[in-house]
C-alpha cells in the first residue's frame, strides 16, 4: 500500500496527513491571493519606496514586496539579508500584539524586522534609505 493510499502526501522531504497538505495548500493560495491583492493596491509610502527598492537600485539588493513568509505577508523582503521592512501607518494603530507576534515568528527564523513609520519615508527619506542600508549592511557582518 503507498503512502498516498495510507492517506499520507509528501510536503518536501517530510511526510504529512493528505488532509494538513491540502489545509496547507489551500492557506498558502489564500496568503498569495492577499499579497497579489495588496500589490494592485499599494499605499502612497508603499508606492514611494517602492521606486527606490525595486530593480536593485538600493545597493544592488534584490527587493520583493508583499512577500508571503509562513502565515504573515511582508511589507519589503530582501531574502539575500533576511530583512524584512514594515511600514506603519494608521493601519497599525492598535496592533502591537499582532506586531510582536509576527516580529517573534520572524526572528525565531532568522529575519530581522525593520518597522519605519509612513511620516518618516515622507519627512526624512534620504535617512530612511540609510536605515535600510545599514541593517542590510550589519545582517551581512553578523
Amino acid at each position: 500500500m503507498s503512502a498516498s493510499e495510507r492517506g499520507w502526501g509528501a510536503c518536501g522531504a517530510r511526510r504529512f496527513p493528505l488532509c494538513y497538505t491540502r489545509a496547507m495548500r489551500r492557506y498558502r493560495h489564500n496568503n498569495i491571493e492577499r499579497a497579489r491583492e495588496l500589490r494592485r493596491q499599494p499605499t502612497d509610502a508603499e508606492r514611494d519606496l517602492w521606486a527606490e527598492l525595486r530593480g536593485k537600485r538600493l545597493a544592488g539588493m534584490r527587493w520583493r514586496r508583499q512577500q508571503p513568509f509562513g502565515p504573515y505577508i511582508l511589507d519589503f523582503y530582501c531574502a539575500s539579508k533576511k530583512v524584512a521592512i514594515e511600514l506603519d501607518g494608521d493601519s497599525h494603530i492598535g496592533k502591537s500584539a499582532y506586531d510582536k507576534d509576527r516580529d517573534e515568528y520572524l526572528e525565531e527564523r532568522g529575519v530581522f524586522v525593520l518597522h519605519l513609520y509612513n511620516s518618516d519615508l515622507r519627512n526624512d527619506p534620504l535617512g530612511v534609505f540609510e536605515a535600510i542600508y545599514l541593517a542590510c549592511e550589519r545582517r551581512a557582518d553578523g
